[in-house]
């Protein structure tokens, strides 16, 4: 049963009982919540078993009012690192156990467990990247069909060799970039209602009836092919739904 230690957030406590700032950072930036219990704080990641720390509210209230003995405060602060130790080791990769600490009874404040429950799926990414290694031999499909990170896409040309760089439920962004020239395509199941966006961000070769849109421009260095192709995504005016591109993986690539 989920419950409040009254005014004290579960994120104070952590600092109340001294866990150092970098742990507690580190749970805030890999989505691990922190809950209170009647039977303590729960530290819930979305790929270990959730680590229980036993602790009560008198506790809590002893320390914010600085009569809580250095000993129990310290089996607690204890607790609490080897928490986040254990989590940080379980998502590198190890496996890890928790060791428990004197007079490990569960009722105690500072005993350690782990939750017999399913840890919370890692949802997968939507645009996933393509394998790299096969940028040159893979054979290219419609823009239109893509569904991972720099997959090879056909341009207009029969022999032409493109790579999805952005894209959401509406468009599929793909580009060439070959020495000092980048090209950048436009297709997608709903393109055609963003045409008007695409026209004035520049492209000036828009076939509704052919099914894209396409520009081509002369960049002299990577640096302005990089602002370049930053310039159409964020000129286009949508939201994406891909990661931001990295145009060295496909530079000199694409035919």
């Amino acid at each position: 049963m989920a419950v409040t230690f009254k005014t004290t957030g579960p994120e104070e406590v952590l600092a109340l009982f001294g866990l150092p700032a970098a742990k507690i950072a580190y749970l805030e930036a890999n989505g691990i919540e922190v809950q209170t219990t009647s039977a303590g704080l729960q530290l819930v990641s979305p790929w270990a078993p959730t680590v229980e720390v036993s602790l009560s509210y008198v506790h809590v209230l002893a320390l914010k009012k600085g009569t809580l003995d250095q000993l129990t405060k310290g089996l607690v602060l204890k607790s609490l690192e080897q928490a986040v130790d254990y989590l940080m080791k379980t998502q590198n990769g190890q496996s890890p156990t928790l060791d428990q600490l004197p007079g490990g009874d569960k009722q105690k404040p500072g005993a350690l467990s782990l939750l017999k429950q399913k840890p919370k799926a890692v949802p997968a990414a939507p645009w996933p990247s393509f394998d790299l290694k096969a940028l040159k031999s893979a054979t290219p499909i419609k823009l239109r069909d893509a569904t991972q990170m720099y997959q090879p896409v056909r341009g207009s040309s029969p022999n032409s060799r493109y790579f999805l760089v952005a894209a959401n439920d509406d468009l599929r962004i793909a580009a060439r970039y070959k020495g000092m020239s980048l090209s950048v395509r436009i297709e997608g199941p709903g393109w055609e209602k963003h045409s008007p966006g695409i026209k004035a961000c520049g492209f000036d070769n828009v076939q509704p009836e052919q099914g894209y849109a396409s520009i081509h421009l002369h960049v002299g260095d990577p640096v302005i092919a990089g602002k370049a192709l930053g310039a159409i995504l964020l000129g286009l005016g949508v939201e994406l739904q891909t990661p931001v591109p990295n145009l060295a993986v496909i530079k000199d690539a694409g035919a």
